[in-house]
């Protein structure tokens, strides 16, 4: 870095406090030795004398420190020779005389960014292109920092601007369109897409980008031959890996996706995920050679780690094997006796293959060798639950309350509980008793909310209740379901249908919020769309009587 505090030493005394600018001292030039020395400081600096140049500069502001354009000048010849702290420095001296200086604003966020410092480079350059917009380099230096920032949104409408200024970028098209996928608008990122790809077809990380939105927007196939087609390119890349097997997976392509599963776990051997990976694969596609490996190592990282042992369970059940899993936990609690978590391992096991009577057992033997532990008693409760054995799980969550006064999370087990049995008046008064604990718990907001719309009690409230968990976690799914079904409850349909959709979408087809999503279409007289959400609806569940019923009604 070149340092010019020689250059600028004569200058500490005058420059130390710049006086508010007035229309005499916004004049190009302020005196004949400030304008011979700023001309011979633009002649030198045409000739490439860079240093000389701002040298002349500088004895210029020393003359007249109140010059715009010979500080903005001094400031983006030393950002231009490296010095960024230098350039900070005089671009804010420039800023003194006019705040609103485009170019000022631009060297200065220039410089912050120079420095790592991408954060405060955002309000330089927003206000930079809030003064001149027209100005490219303005416009990428604000989306180049925005992305520096993780400010998705400011870099997507810089970009926006960029292609305005400049539709044949392809570069910013293809920025554009990565900006847009990131915040989940797969169908603007796909129109983007088509403008980068057709001015720079060859461009690195397209095949990826081009496939990611194909995934998203539901093009498995085009999406598949997109990421092999990367993957011939970049084979090592093993997160496009990872998203070409779940997609091969997602379609039933078990042969297919071993391989690359394969693949993947041979590029970290110690990796558990990419091993479970594997092994669910290799069951699947029916290869019980393969798939007896990969358990088998998987078995021997889980000997000693309860958690691991859990997933294996859990992908074993997942992959119609529940009697291995079941003998496995089994084997691990006998293997380790003075562990309090073997029990409670067996329990879990046969809850998550759906039997909650043979799991009660080991639930009470769990919380029998860990007494004071939450876990096994919130398991024997659920499982009681689910066992319709609702006055003993009521009394287990009560002791356990008892136990845990100030513990939203098991009030919060007894209002679901108490909904479950349907007692509802009981179930909202513990869930306000949870809310009372923990006031920004979104899961409490929301259920609470959910409840009183789906008993048509309080719904404004109700609303207010939803609309703060979705403030807390705006994308989840069930919230969005809730704040669609207590719009529904306000016979606000068309609101309600918008939420619901999304809801929908965000939870890859929940069969209880595509039913609110036909009731809702059934009201807006949409009956084709209201019948084929009842018809999806009931192929995931197939024995609801109430969606049958509706689905019926919905008939031509």
């Amino acid at each position: 870095m070149w340092v010019i505090a020689g250059l600028v030493l004569g200058l500490a005394t005058s420059a130390a406090v710049i006086p508010s600018p007035t229309p005499d001292s916004l004049k190009p030039l302020g005196s004949d030795q400030a304008l011979r020395a700023y001309a011979q400081g633009r002649l030198l600096e045409a000739s490439g004398s860079y240093r000389e140049a701002l040298g002349e500069y500088v004895r210029a502001l020393a003359f007249d420190h109140r010059v715009l354009p010979v500080a903005r000048r001094v400031a983006e010849l030393v950002g231009r020779l490296g010095d960024a702290t230098s350039a900070l420095e005089f671009a804010n001296k420039a800023l003194a005389i006019d705040s609103t200086d485009a170019r000022s604003l631009w060297i200065k966020g220039t410089a912050l960014m120079s420095t790592g410092r991408a954060p405060e480079a955002l309000a330089p350059l927003l206000a930079c292109v809030a003064q001149d917009s027209t100005q490219a380099e303005y416009v990428e230096a604000l989306a180049r920092a925005a992305e520096a920032a993780e400010r998705i949104d400011i870099a997507a409408r810089a970009y926006a601007l960029a292609v305005e200024i400049d539709p044949e970028d392809g570069e910013s098209w293809f920025h554009l369109a990565a900006a847009q996928a990131r915040l989940g608008r797969f169908a603007d990122a796909d129109s983007s897409m088509r403008e980068s790809t057709e001015l720079s077809p060859m461009r690195p990380g397209q095949l990826f980008l081009q496939g990611w939105i194909a995934e998203s927007l539901g093009r498995d196939d085009e999406a598949i031959g997109l990421y092999q087609h990367h993957l011939g390119v970049h084979a090592e890349d093993q997160t496009t890996r990872r998203r070409l097997v779940n997609l091969l997976a997602r379609q039933g392509r078990w042969a297919q996706a071993l391989p690359e599963a394969q693949r993947v776990s041979r590029a970290d051997a110690d990796d558990w995920e990419t091993l479970a990976v594997e092994a669910e694969v290799a069951i699947r596609a029916g290869k019980q050679a393969e798939s007896h490996a990969a358990i088998t190592r998987l078995e021997r990282q889980a000997e000693n780690d309860i958690n691991r042992a859990g997933g294996l369970c859990s992908m074993l059940i997942r992959s119609k094997r529940a009697p291995d899993a079941i003998r496995y936990a089994d084997g691990w609690a006998l293997r380790h006796p003075n562990d309090p978590g073997g029990p409670l391992l067996s329990a879990r096991s046969r809850a998550v293959a759906g039997q909650p009577e043979a799991a009660i057992p080991y639930a009470r033997a769990a919380v029998a060798a860990a007494p004071d532990s939450l876990l096994p008693r919130l398991l024997l409760a659920r499982l009681l639950t689910d066992s319709h054995r609702y006055d003993s799980a009521e009394s287990t969550l009560t002791a356990l309350a008892l136990m845990r006064p100030a513990h939203a999370g098991v009030l919060l087990e007894v209002a679901s509980l108490r909904e479950d049995r349907g007692d509802s008046d009981r179930a909202e008064a513990a869930a306000r008793d949870a809310l009372k604990i923990e006031p920004d718990n979104a899961r409490i907001l929301n259920f609470l909310g959910y409840l009183m719309a789906d008993h048509g009690r309080g719904l404004d409230e109700a609303e207010r209740l939803i609309r703060r968990a979705l403030a807390i976690d705006p994308d989840n799914g069930a919230y969005v379901d809730s704040l669609g079904w207590v719009l529904f409850r306000l016979r606000r349909f068309e609101d309600a249908r918008i939420q619901l959709e999304r809801a929908v979408e965000l939870t890859e087809g929940d069969p209880t919020i595509r039913e609110h999503l036909g009731d809702t279409y059934r009201e807006l007289k949409l009956l084709d769309r209201a019948r084929e959400q009842y018809r999806l609806c009931l192929e995931r569940d197939p024995r609801n009587a109430r969606v049958k019923s509706k689905w019926a009604g919905t008939g031509r």
